[in-house]
């Protein structure tokens, strides 16, 4: 308990390997994909993927609320979405803004899963607002002082 909670105090940032197949040639070379989350903007994920022809690294900022929904059922209608792959409810669909239409892309559901109850240990669901506004009081305080 008492080391849960030290960690707890200590970790500021939860980074997890995932791995990304397109969902249009998933036959092809994976995507070996970073998602990363920061306590001090606790309502955004990123999803760190690699471009196979550049390699180049794309960053897509979306809502930790769309991966905490999407597990489960369809959330986002924005760039990005993510929903339980149609077929086998072991993965997850995920459409990224990384074409113009968008990219779609599957993924094992557990890490994701393992992803969101880390981020959820670390700031909890419904939190996030608190946690924001005293991060921004700190900052007003240092800068008119």
């Amino acid at each position: 308990m008492i080391a849960r909670t030290v960690h707890k105090l200590f970790t500021r940032t939860i980074r997890k390997p995932i791995i990304l197949w397109d969902a249009a040639a998933h036959d092809e070379q994976p995507y070996f994909c970073m998602l990363v989350y920061q306590k001090s903007d606790p309502f955004a994920v990123k999803l760190l993927v690699p471009s196979h022809a550049t390699g180049k690294v794309a960053e897509v900022v979306f809502a930790r609320g769309l991966l905490i929904d999407g597990v489960d059922g369809p959330a986002g209608d924005g760039a990005v979405r993510v929903e339980p792959h149609i077929v086998d409810r072991d993965y997850t669909t995920l459409t990224l803004p990384l074409t113009r239409d968008g990219k779609e892309f599957f993924t094992e559901r557990a890490p994701l899963l393992d992803f969101v109850t880390e981020t959820c240990a670390l700031v909890p669901s419904g939190r996030e607002r608190p946690r924001v506004t005293a991060e921004l009081d700190r900052w007003l305080a240092g800068v008119t002082a």
